[in-house]
């Protein structure tokens, strides 16, 4: 897919003058801070250790938690570009802030009320550019160059407004847990060399170029049209990519976390031989009066 620096900034302006309410997944679409998955509940059921993981760029929590677990290499992909700078500002966070600051730095609440912190410029000069590359480093100096104050930034259109208190993404991300994120933070180096696919779901098999022990596709079925109107159809035909299409690009037992399944919806659906449903708690609440959310696995065999 042919882009370059320029387009990315001229649509930046575009992006962040404009309300991000409906989910807009394009090649210059707002990015997610955080993640909208339990990732800490479905990887505590699957071995990550020395194994080659893809996943989406995303907010970078999929890799991140990979890394923390023992991953071997990870490799990522995503429609959006912007989510590649995202990724980028957070590894350079990661690399330069303790804890405390980076979730100051991130979440745009802290316990009580609004987090005057948030993106907070002087940290962005002082401590994150000088760890980006010239790619990343272009596209965030713009941003800031776009607005008076880091909290005038994160309110712009570039963000998602999700699931962003301390309390929910400690509680869904083991790397944001103390001892963890020291961890990550001395093992960083493995977050450097990642190969980002600039792809949608549907191209990426044709741009691929290694094989996997385990592929999350988060919950990019529920956006993936396949020409029919019928949503079962589209289902049952993602189903089949997945495997067919997909499944190319496992070793053997290798693993695709095929959807996330919010609240058990529709879940039913990939009970099959070579899909295996798991219940995780609720992104919402860990509270057992909410459905559990669940996730569709599919493991490659001979």
């Amino acid at each position: 897919m042919e882009h370059t620096i320029i387009s990315e900034l001229e649509n930046l302006k575009y992006v962040m003058s404009n309300s991000c309410a409906d989910v807009d997944f394009s090649l210059y679409s707002p990015v997610y801070l955080f993640t909208t998955e339990n990732i800490k509940g479905y990887l505590n059921l699957i071995d990550v250790k020395d194994k080659s993981v893809l996943t989406p760029t995303a907010s970078g929590d999929h890799a991140f938690e990979a890394v923390l677990r023992g991953a071997k290499s990870v490799d990522m992909f995503d429609i959006n570009l912007y989510a590649r700078h995202l990724v980028c500002l957070k590894i350079a966070a990661l690399k330069s802030l303790s804890r405390d600051e980076f979730l100051d730095f991130f979440l745009i609440r802290n316990k009580d009320n609004q987090n005057k912190k948030v993106f907070r410029k002087r940290i962005y000069e002082d401590k994150l550019r000088i760890n980006l590359d010239s790619y990343s480093r272009n596209f965030w100096d713009m941003a800031y160059s776009l607005t008076k104050s880091g909290t005038i930034l994160r309110s712009t259109g570039l963000f998602y407004n999700n699931i962003n208190d301390k309390k929910t993404q400690t509680r869904i991300n083991s790397y944001l847990e103390n001892d963890n994120y020291k961890y990550l933070k001395d093992n960083i180096d493995k977050l450097l060399d990642i190969n980002f696919y600039n792809s949608n779901i549907l191209n990426l098999p044709k741009r691929l170029e290694n094989k996997y022990d385990l592929i999350l596709l988060s919950n990019i079925q529920a956006y993936v049209n396949f020409n029919s109107n019928d949503k079962l159809e589209n289902i049952k035909k993602y189903r089949e990519f997945v495997k067919n299409d997909m499944g190319k690009f496992l070793n053997e037992n290798g693993k695709i976390v095929k959807e996330y399944y919010y609240c058990d919806s529709q879940q039913s659906l990939d009970n099959s031989c070579n899909y295996k449903i798991k219940s995780i708690s609720s992104l919402v609440t860990n509270n057992d009066n909410y459905a559990p959310d669940v996730v569709s696995i599919y493991t490659k065999r001979r």
